[in-house]
């Protein structure tokens, strides 16, 4: 089932949807359009990392057409700094990108809280918020209505709705010399092995400061 958090969404205007093509944001672009029956524009970021970023960029182009509304692509044009974290370059292009616009809805999701949980207590931080489900960035709020979700309801939803041709899902989430990659399918994976009860434990926390 989709939890989404409406009342931080605002009740009128085009939804702006950031969409990488993989089933987190197929998923909440679909639901948007059809449950939450919003007028949207989908909004992609083309890292130009590999080639399978065109694939992405493909997809939500075909997407975008499936549903009937508008999307607008910006392709990285910005030079690689071998000094600093390529996951905190990327993040910086998009914001740029989004920072054209008013209100994006993000698809992360209750696993997303999971790992951010688990990084910020290997790290030692002690935020409020795992992630805050709104940010403002003068113009622009990015919006996160679906922090109550399990990836396992996107998965279904995508099954549900015949989604999966539009979904790529990118593969270096697999390469474990990623942080947040060694959390996902390592750590996360033998917590749950002695006790699966860590997203009951960090979805308290999600709504007690909701």
């Amino acid at each position: 089932m989709i939890t989404c958090n409406r009342k931080i969404i605002p009740k009128y205007g085009k939804l702006f949807i950031g969409c990488s093509a993989g089933l987190d944001s197929i998923s909440v672009a679909h639901f948007a359009k059809y449950v939450l029956k919003r007028d949207l524009c989908l909004l992609h970021f083309n890292h130009k990392l590999r080639s399978q970023n065109d694939l992405m960029e493909q997809r939500c182009v075909e997407f975008a057409k499936h549903l009937n509304v508008d999307i607008e692509i910006h392709q990285r044009t910005e030079s690689i700094n071998a000094k600093d974290s390529l996951e905190a370059q990327c993040r910086e292009w998009r914001l740029k990108f989004f920072k054209n616009f008013d209100n994006v809805i993000l698809a992360h999701h209750l696993n997303d809280c999971v790992e951010q949980y688990l990084i910020n207590c290997l790290k030692g931080c002690q935020y409020k918020n795992i992630i805050n489900s709104v940010q403002n960035f003068g113009k622009l709020n990015i919006i996160r209505p679906f922090l109550q979700t399990k990836k396992l309801s996107f998965h279904k939803y995508i099954l549900k709705n015949n989604l999966s041709k539009f979904v790529v899902e990118d593969e270096t989430n697999k390469n474990n010399r990623h942080f947040r990659n060694w959390i996902r399918n390592e750590i996360i994976t033998t917590i749950n092995q002695r006790n699966y009860g860590i997203e009951k434990v960090v979805l308290k926390k999600i709504i007690g400061t909701t």
